[in-house]
C-alpha cells in the first residue's frame, strides 16, 4: 500500500478554483466538525485510476483500507485490488496487518504467484518506545516513537539486494506536523532533507483513530494528519506546491500539485478528490 501514497503526492490536479480556509475574519477556519476520509480518488490521463477506500469502527478506529488500481487501456497492466485489514488486540494496540491482493479479472497462471509474493500478515511487537515490524518476505524493521506515539526514527532495508540499512529521522512543528525528514543509509552523507510547510486547515486524516506511527510508516501517510502540507522540498532540492480546494468545514476536496520549473521530473496529469463521512 505504500506505493499509493507515493502516487498520491506526485499527482497534478485539474483546473479548479482553489480556495483557502484562511479567513481574516475568523469564519469557520479549522472547523471543529469531525470528518473521516471515506474515499480518495486519483484519476490520471489515459483513464488510469486509483481508488482508496477506508472503513472504521464505532470509535473511529481505522479497521480496513483498500487500494483499487484500474489501468484501462494501459497495455501490460492488470486491474488489481489490495485489501488491508488492521487487527487490534485487547489493549487497543495494533497486533497485525493482513494484506490480501487480488486481480479483478481471473488470471490463473499468475494469480497464485502474485498472491504469494504480495500477501502478508505483518506483525508488530512492542518494547517501551520501540516497535518491531515483522514481515514474511523481508527483514524486520524498527520504529522508534516518542510518548505521543509519533515516529522519531524508522530503520528499514533497501538497496539492490535489500540488505542496505536505511534510517529516517523525523522532526515536528508545534502542531505535530512533520517538517523535516533526514534519510541516511550509513554509507553516503545524509541526503538533502525533505522539508515541509503546512496550511492551518483540517488534515484529511486528522480525526482517524489510529497511532501516528502506523499512519506514517505503514500507510506512508506523513503529511495530512494535523494540517495539510502546502509546499515541500525533496532530496534533489526541487520544490513542490500543493493547492487545495476546501469544503465548508475546512477539509480538502481537491488537490493540485505544481512542480518546480527547474524540475526534470515529468508528472502525468491527474485529478485528486477526497470524500468524507462524519466521525462518531
Amino acid at each position: 500500500m505504500k506505493q499509493f501514497y507515493i502516487l498520491l503526492f506526485v499527482v497534478l490536479g485539474g483546473m479548479f478554483f482553489f480556495t483557502s480556509c484562511t479567513d481574516n475574519d475568523g469564519n469557520h477556519v479549522n472547523s471543529s466538525v469531525k470528518l473521516l476520509p471515506a474515499k480518495i480518488q486519483v484519476e490520471y490521463e489515459l483513464s488510469n485510476k486509483y481508488i482508496y477506500t477506508y472503513k472504521y469502527d464505532s470509535t473511529n478506529r481505522l479497521v480496513e483500507y483498500v487500494e483499487t488500481s484500474l489501468f484501462s487501456n494501459n497495455i501490460g497492466m492488470e486491474d488489481m485490488e489490495t485489501r488491508c485489514k488492521i487487527v487490534y488486540n485487547q489493549d487497543n494496540t495494533i497486533d497485525s496487518l493482513i494484506i490480501s491482493p487480488r486481480f479483478l479479472e481471473e488470471h490463473p497462471d499468475i494469480d497464485g504467484y502474485v498472491y504469494a509474493m504480495a500477501s502478508d500478515t505483518v506483525l508488530f511487537e512492542y518494547s517501551e518506545q520501540e516497535i518491531i515490524v515483522k514481515y514474511r518476505n523481508k527483514q524486520e524493521e524498527k520504529i522508534r516513537i516518542n510518548p505521543k506515539q509519533e515516529v522519531v526514527a524508522y530503520e528499514y532495508y533497501g538497496g539492490i539486494d535489500g540488505k542496505l540499512k536505511i534510517t529516517n529521522t523525523y522532526q515536528y512543528d508545534e502542531n505535530g506536523n512533520i517538517v523535516r525528514i533526514v534519510i541516511n543509509n550509513g554509507i553516503d552523507s545524509p541526503y538533502i532533507p525533505y522539508t515541509y510547510n503546512y496550511d492551518n486547515c483540517n488534515g484529511i486524516f486528522r480525526h482517524v483513530n489510529v497511532p501516528q506511527w502506523f499512519m506514517v510508516i505503514m500507510l506512508d501517510q506523513r503529511f495530512n494528519m494535523v494540517n495539510n502540507f502546502k509546499e515541500y522540498s525533496d532530496i534533489d532540492g526541487y520544490k513542490w506546491t500543493m493547492d487545495y480546494s476546501y469544503n465548508k468545514h475546512d477539509y480538502p476536496e481537491f488537490m493540485n500539485q505544481r512542480g518546480d520549473n527547474d524540475s526534470e521530473l515529468k508528472i502525468v496529469e491527474a485529478i485528486t478528490t477526497f470524500d468524507y463521512l462524519p466521525a462518531y
